[in-house]
């Protein structure tokens, strides 16, 4: 299957072109699909739960993504959203895995999501 830019995909807007590009104000689910989008653009394959708490420990961040060699979990909140202890605790422990990428992201970081992703 080809990969198709977010906008073709009929999910959320095209990415930013331009790196230094910064996003307005959007809600948790909004940003998460604008990462997913980009994420799938880009060739990763991407597990989301949509509430640790009710299917694991609570804390595993919302976004697993992989692209061989790479392994990638990232946290995402809205630019107010509050970040638990459980999901600190969590992400310190992922850390500490060699060959794990742990990442949290708010709107403010696209550059650095799409520096992570490309």
């Amino acid at each position: 299957m080809t990969p198709r830019s977010p906008a073709a995909a009929g999910k959320g807007t095209a990415a930013p072109a331009v790196a230094g590009t910064t996003l307005p104000p959007m809600s948790e689910k909004a940003w998460q699909t604008r990462v997913l989008d980009y994420a799938r653009f880009k060739g990763w394959r991407a597990i989301h739960h949509p509430d640790s708490r009710r299917v694991t420990e609570a804390g595993l961040p919302d976004l697993l993504l992989v692209r061989p060699p790479r392994v990638v979990f990232a946290e995402l909140k809205s630019t107010s959203g509050v970040i638990r202890p459980a999901q600190i605790a969590m992400l310190a422990k992922l850390k500490l895995c060699p060959g794990v990428e742990t990442c949290l992201w708010r709107p403010a970081d696209w550059p650095a999501v799409m520096e992570t992703l490309a």
